[in-house]
């Protein structure tokens, strides 16, 4: 019992504490007359007394056989919180927050902002005309020209003997051939190898001379095949042009035979005729329906024993 006397004694401390303190910070700033908050203290104070002198009595009074639950839940009865707390806070004014007509607002507060046109044509004129233009001085070309030629060394000129005089071109002499064993002057005209050379300096052998119109110096013919040619051209400068030529000539091929491939010309006997090639490869059998690429060359004849017959009725 006395344990629990004491622990809600120190209690009810603690709490009355904490209510002057909170009181008393909350009351400076609350705009309200002094005898209302002298008259609510006083109150509050008295009752607080009034608690503090029943827990001393408890105190100093003999231990009862009384059940401390009981005792407890009586103690706890007299003094209730949640009231105490309420009447605190009560204390404390609350400010009245004024309504704002925000339409209103905005009335009052358009004109005061005005939309502005700003020419950015006249901004732009003005702040180029701040800038300041620098002045570019006359650039004499002519002079610069003479300067710069005079700065460029002119080399020296040594004027060497005169040369022989050159020969008309009507009295100009071509030899008929080059003979690799002779040194010829610069200026040798000479026939080699089907064209005409001149020697541009003295020459060895056949260093020193150029081929100045080209001529043909050989010609061969090579048979690739049974109608292909190639013609090889070796010109006066040793370059060698080559042309190949196919040439239409018909080529025998015997028999028909429908596994083989034939080319243009190709000549053939077929059901005792005989038909060429018109194409390569040419389709179908000679003179059959569906056929396409030959030609009929030579017809087939008559038949000897009716021959025969032909002339004896004519005896």
């Amino acid at each position: 019992m006395p344990n629990a006397i004491k622990e809600l004694g120190a209690h009810i401390k603690t709490i009355t504490g904490v209510v002057r303190e909170y009181v008393e910070n909350k009351l400076v700033p609350v705009q309200r007359t002094q005898d209302e908050q002298a008259t609510q203290i006083k109150e509050l104070q008295a009752r607080i007394a009034a608690l503090t002198e029943t827990v001393e009595a408890l105190k100093q009074a003999p231990e009862p056989a009384v059940d401390e639950a009981k005792i407890a839940q009586q103690a706890r009865a007299l003094i209730d919180l949640d009231a105490v707390a309420k009447e605190a806070a009560a204390l404390v004014p609350v400010p009245e927050i004024p309504e704002i007509d925000l339409d209103a607002v905005a009335q009052k507060t358009a004109g005061l902002l005005e939309p502005v046109a700003v020419d950015l044509d006249a901004l732009a004129r003005e702040a180029a005309a701040l800038v300041p233009v620098p002045e570019i001085p006359e650039i004499d070309l002519d002079a610069l020209a003479k300067e710069a030629a005079a700065l460029v060394p002119v080399p020296e000129v040594k004027h060497g003997r005169d040369g022989e005089p050159g020969r008309d071109a009507a009295n100009l002499e071509i030899l008929p051939v080059i003979d690799p064993d002779t040194s010829y002057p610069r200026n040798t005209y000479a026939r080699h190898a089907g064209g005409l050379w001149r020697s541009f300096q003295q020459t060895t052998g056949m260093h020193g001379w150029e081929c100045v119109v080209r001529g043909v110096a050989d010609m061969r013919a090579e048979l690739v095949d049974e109608r292909t040619v190639v013609v090889k051209m070796r010109v006066s400068d040793g370059e060698v042009d080559e042309f190949r030529a196919t040439l239409p000539v018909v080529i025998d091929r015997g028999t028909y035979k429908a596994t083989q491939t034939y080319e243009t010309g190709d000549g053939i006997t077929y059901g005792g005729q005989y038909w060429i090639a018109q194409k390569d490869g040419p389709t179908g059998k000679p003179g059959e329906p569906g056929s396409d690429g030959w030609r009929l060359a030579v017809r087939k004849g008559r038949d000897a024993s009716n021959t025969a017959k032909l002339g004896g009725t004519g005896k």
